[in-house]
């Protein structure tokens, strides 16, 4: 007999429109120091090989996907420059401050609208809490 396994956890997935910040959405080295800048501030600890943070990317055309590898799980931030669009999903197994992590997202690439949806897996249900909103 298999012995059933729950995980508990969060999913967040952000959805930005219109950014502002246009060079974030073509240079790999802004996405990745961006992911930093968060790990430094608290939101989540990226994991480090040889002193290194365990930070992958790669460039499609014209777009960049930047993954962490965090001691909560992971986080993806994918680019889309033609359409001014990213979007950015995060697996965490502990708690996290999501408004306080939306807020940063927001603050550093200045989204015209965005939409957010948090999936909490709690034993064997899955919650989904869906957040339509404009930045101020």
């Amino acid at each position: 007999m298999v012995k059933r396994f729950s995980p508990e956890g969060t999913i967040y997935f952000l959805q930005l429109w219109g950014c502002e910040k246009k060079e974030f959405l073509v240079r790999e080295s802004l996405l990745k120091e961006l992911c930093l800048k968060a790990d430094s501030l608290g939101f989540f600890n990226i994991m480090r090989a040889d002193s290194q943070p365990a930070l992958m990317s790669h460039r499609f055309n014209p777009g960049i996907s930047v993954t962490a590898l965090i001691g909560e799980s992971s986080i993806s931030l994918h680019t889309w420059p033609e359409f001014e669009y990213v979007d950015i999903l995060l697996h965490t197994c502990s708690p996290i401050d999501l408004v306080a992590l939306e807020s940063f997202f927001l603050q550093e690439l200045r989204p015209e609208t965005y939409h957010g949806r948090v999936l909490t897996k709690v034993k064997d249900a899955l919650k989904v809490r869906n957040v339509f909103k404009k930045p101020l």
